[in-house]
């Protein structure tokens, strides 16, 4: 009998102590939004879902992360990130709340999905809506019907907004993303002064340069090396100021004359195309545009490129572009 009772008392601890185990290990897998370092580590897909604002796919290769195969900026992916890996539990809600919570998540819910290098789902969540004091942001853990009030340290707000974006909102506003080390020759061509256009060839090994519309002088002569290495190296830094290619007025912008023409090519003989139109809006009605020594006077201009991208972009910025012909024949 003794032997029967221990047996027993063996078994009921043994299914007890299963039991609490069990239960413990669903609380703390519907609480672990967060990923720890070593888990983000290995995070390579962010998929998030919405009904109200679609759907994305983030990619990280590296170091870097992308959309649909386009450079995202870091700054832009860094409310992203931290809200993935410091987000934490502030309190659970009171219970006569937490229908109308789950209710609210199913009709606005914005779902995460996180996926290591070996395309292994590492959480599974849903966002809600901010509480009433926006201090905090509902969430609940896919198969979970216990939602949480969550928030981050050091940050005011709801983390919702965080995966609430656009592409172009998003993407890395760097205007040229090819390596300067690939581009092999490059063409200016300004309408308007086609004195000063000039052509950069054999960026990499002996540069040479050109004149493009003279009638005299347009043979081919080595560049003063100095001022093509300076020029290359501030080449492909340039980023835009905005992503406009839902710009309304791109037809009608197009259509003018633009200030000038880029044309680059790169080591696999693919060639690229900048057309630049300057905004004329602090110019004096009449106005004539300025020529290359006073384009001071110009802000910004619209950037449409060969690729498909129209971008706006500020003079200080891309005015390193803008040489004249002289500037790669004189002596430095």
């Amino acid at each position: 009998m003794l032997l029967l009772l221990l047996l027993l008392g063996g078994a009921a601890w043994y299914l007890i102590t299963q039991t609490v185990e069990k239960k413990a290990t669903i609380e703390v897998s519907e609480r672990k939004f967060k990923l720890d370092d070593a888990e983000y580590k290995t995070l390579e897909r962010i998929e998030i879902k919405s009904r109200q604002y679609g759907n994305s796919t983030l990619v990280r290769k590296n170091d870097s992360w992308y959309m649909d195969d386009q450079l995202l900026s870091k700054y832009a992916m860094s409310p992203v990130l931290q809200a993935i890996t410091n987000i934490e539990i502030d309190y659970i809600p009171h219970p006569n709340a937490l229908k109308n919570i789950v209710k609210e998540i199913g009709q606005i819910g914005i779902q995460v999905q996180l996926f290591d290098n070996n395309d292994n789902q590492m959480r599974s969540y849903y966002i809600g809506g901010g509480t009433q004091s926006e201090r905090g942001t509902y969430y609940l853990m896919e198969g979970s019907n216990q939602p949480y009030v969550t928030r981050m340290p050091f940050f005011e707000g709801s983390t919702r907004n965080s995966f609430i974006f656009s592409k172009d909102e998003m993407r890395d506003r760097s205007i040229i993303t090819d390596s300067e080390k690939k581009i092999v020759s490059i063409e200016v061509d300004y309408p308007r002064e086609q004195n000063a256009s000039f052509r950069l060839t054999d960026i990499q090994s002996s540069p040479k340069v050109q004149a493009l519309h003279r009638l005299t002088n347009n043979t081919i002569a080595a560049a003063n090396s100095s001022a093509v290495e300076a020029y290359i190296a501030g080449f492909t830094q340039p980023g835009a100021e905005a992503i406009e290619n839902s710009n309304p007025k791109i037809d009608s912008i197009k259509a003018q004359l633009p200030f000038a023409i880029i044309k680059y090519e790169i080591d696999n003989g693919e060639m690229k195309e900048i057309k630049l139109f300057p905004i004329t809006d602090i110019l004096k009605k009449g106005e004539e545009l300025p020529k290359l020594d006073m384009l001071v006077r110009i802000e910004r201009y619209y950037a449409e490129c060969s690729w498909g991208d129209f971008f706006l972009v500020q003079q200080r910025v891309i005015g390193k572009w803008l040489r004249p012909y002289e500037y790669f024949t004189q002596v430095q």
